[in-house]
C-alpha cells in the first residue's frame, strides 16, 4: 500500500533558488560589530523569570 503524493501546485515550486544561485551571503549583523553577552536587561529578565518559575512550583 503506497501513500499517494501530490504534484506541486504550480511550476514555480521547482524554481526555488538555492545558495549556489546567490552571489554573496550578506550577514544580518556585521562581523565587526561587538555585541555584549551580559547586559543589565538580561540579568533582570533572568531574575524575573526565575521568580515566576520558582513561585509556580510552590
Amino acid at each position: 500500500m503506497s501513500i499517494p503524493t501530490q504534484p506541486p501546485l504550480n511550476a514555480e515550486a521547482d524554481q526555488i533558488p538555492i545558495s549556489a544561485d546567490f552571489d554573496e551571503h550578506v550577514p544580518y549583523v556585521a562581523s565587526s560589530k561587538d555585541l555584549p553577552e551580559l547586559t543589565v536587561g538580561a540579568i533582570l529578565l533572568g531574575i524575573v523569570l526565575g521568580l515566576v518559575f520558582a513561585l509556580s512550583s510552590v
